[in-house]
């Protein structure tokens, strides 16, 4: 029986499917350490994958065997020369793990998984990232950069977002008419501090960006349950600049009817963002389809792969994801 793998690789974690040559999922793993090669190094990188396939085989309860194809949609992996040396390493380091590897961002795993034949993936976890993918195959990139210059309308820009605020009003420097009683209570808690200047320490010395994107949660709830004006007031703003990936996009393709294939725990909280986004798409002339996939882009990753090597794997992709809204000429429809 011929087996392909696909890992989904996130900042904070890896996400791995395994199916067989008629696109049945065999295993799946959820929670599996972050493959990201900028923050691991080449090395490791390698030795966790492999450490992955080893354990999808043993929880799956079958004897490890060489993959037909290995598909591996991973933040970081940006640029084709560079995706390809790392499918070179990985091969090398490891010969018996598959017979084809195909490297890729992991944005077109995304895309891969809820919109084959083309469409927009905008990615909004702990980072922030968007890609166009047109049916002839071309594609475009907006955003990316990660924390330092980018990540806009992420968990980890929410949360700056919001730390932002609160001390700019703290200090007057930036007042505002928003009660910030309940936005300090949840950084507080979060950070187990008493004061702002305890933020020096998380933020600094002991910087960890997924754990600053996590008070992304807390902000997500307080909006839910309190209707906190200016948690409100950031996911609104998050919005803006999470449409700002798709305006650009919008811009580069011919095509009339554009999916957009929405990732990430930050669409969870659509009811939040959606006034906001789609006040900024406008009264754009295409049909654009919103999806939130519900199933891991392991499976576009393994999916895509296989393409690359010849093989077609039967997969319902409309199981992958839900309708979130569908938006023509400013309109809901």
């Amino acid at each position: 029986m011929k087996l392909f793998a696909g890992i989904e690789g996130g900042a904070s974690f890896s996400k791995v499917m395994l199916l067989d040559e008629t696109g049945r999922i065999i295993h799946e793993l959820d929670q599996e350490p972050s493959t990201n090669i900028w923050l691991i190094g080449k090395k490791e990188w390698a030795r966790r994958i492999d450490s992955m396939i080893s354990k999808a085989f043993d929880q799956a309860k079958l004897p490890r065997q060489t993959l037909e194809c290995l598909g591996l949609c991973l933040s970081g992996c940006e640029v084709e020369e560079q995706n390809e040396e790392l499918s070179q390493f990985i091969r090398s380091k490891y010969p018996e793990l598959c017979l084809y590897c195909k490297v890729a961002s992991d944005t077109l795993g995304s895309i891969m998984t809820g919109s084959p034949n083309g469409g927009i993936v905008l990615i909004a976890g702990t980072g922030s990232n968007s890609l166009l993918f047109n049916s002839d195959g071309s594609c475009v990139r907006c955003g990316g950069w990660g924390h330092l210059i980018g990540d806009y309308g992420s968990a980890y820009w929410i949360s700056q977002r919001m730390i932002r605020y609160l001390i700019e009003a703290e200090e007057n420097y930036n007042p505002t008419s928003l009660d910030t009683t309940e936005g300090w209570r949840e950084v507080y808690e979060h950070f187990g501090i008493t004061n702002s200047m305890g933020l020096l320490k998380p933020l600094y010395e002991e910087f960890d960006k997924t754990y600053l994107a996590k008070l992304c949660q807390r902000l997500a709830r307080l909006a839910f349950e309190k209707n906190d004006p200016l948690s409100l007031k950031v996911f609104a703003e998050a919005g803006e600049v999470l449409a700002d990936h798709v305006v650009s996009l919008l811009k580069q393709t011919d095509e009339d009817n554009v999916p957009v294939i929405c990732v990430g725990s930050v669409f969870k909280s659509w009811s939040l963002l959606q006034e906001s986004f789609l006040k900024r798409i406008g009264t754009s002339t295409k049909r654009i389809d919103f999806r939130f996939l519900t199933r891991s882009s392991s499976i576009g990753a393994a999916f895509y792969a296989a393409k690359c090597a010849g093989y077609d794997l039967n997969i319902n992709f409309s199981k992958n994801y839900i309708e979130l809204c569908c938006y023509h000429n400013g309109q809901l429809i």
